[in-house]
């Protein structure tokens, strides 16, 4: 079984194949969408994590590049010192869209 970061490592590695992205994805796509959603920001949340924010606002959902983007955003945001509330939901998110994309392209193997 592939680690969480293993994961989104290939699921990015897929989407950089790909115009669109996969079918099936929808339902974790839009959970990651949520999530971002309720990213609370304040005074002291640094830029990279309004940039996350910002970039789901504007996110074209059938666009890979587009998903892509906001999956290294959310990855290059920083978690220290402090970083904002629902930025564990978020990674959670990501990490369970990245499964979603593994599972829509891989093959089914034969039991």
């Amino acid at each position: 079984m592939a680690t969480p970061r293993e994961d989104v490592v290939k699921a990015k590695g897929l989407l950089e194949e790909r115009e669109h992205v996969p079918e099936g994805t929808t339902m974790e796509l839009h959970a990651l969408l949520s999530c971002v959603r309720e990213i609370v920001l304040t005074e002291e949340t640094v830029q990279p994590w309004r940039d996350v924010v910002s970039l789901a606002e504007q996110l074209d959902t059938s666009s890979a590049a587009g998903v892509l983007g906001l999956m290294g955003a959310i990855e290059e945001a920083p978690t220290t010192p402090l970083p904002p509330r629902g930025w564990l939901r978020v990674d959670l998110a990501r990490t369970d869209f990245a499964r979603a994309v593994n599972r829509a392209v891989e093959p089914v193997e034969a039991a």
